[in-house]
């Protein structure tokens, strides 16, 4: 492991679905951190990496967790990724025009 980052965090970032998918299905952790703090699905969120971020959620990632400098994966996050973190924790708004 590279400054702490796990194979989990290595395939989040560069987008490897099947790695991340043979991985979770090997019992990865899903909530391990590098040195930063950062999760995998904090890793997924910050690169864009929509698919990856929707698996790491479907298998239970807290979409709360935080990093060292107090950030989540929605405060790295942007485009789809963001859209899609909202929906699952619940914090959409929605503005209906009259």
């Amino acid at each position: 492991m590279l400054y702490k980052k796990t194979p989990l965090h290595e395939a989040a970032l560069y987008n490897r679905s099947n790695a991340v998918q043979w991985l979770l299905s090997k019992g990865a952790d899903l909530e391990s951190r590098d040195d930063d703090g950062w999760t995998p699905l904090i890793v997924a969120a910050a690169n864009g990496h929509t698919q990856v971020v929707t698996m790491l959620l479907e298998k239970g990632a807290d979409v709360t967790a935080s990093d060292n400098a107090g950030k989540t994966a929605l405060d790295y996050a942007y485009g789809d990724t963001a859209t899609i973190l909202r929906v699952h924790s619940g914090n959409v708004f929605i503005s209906l025009l009259n």
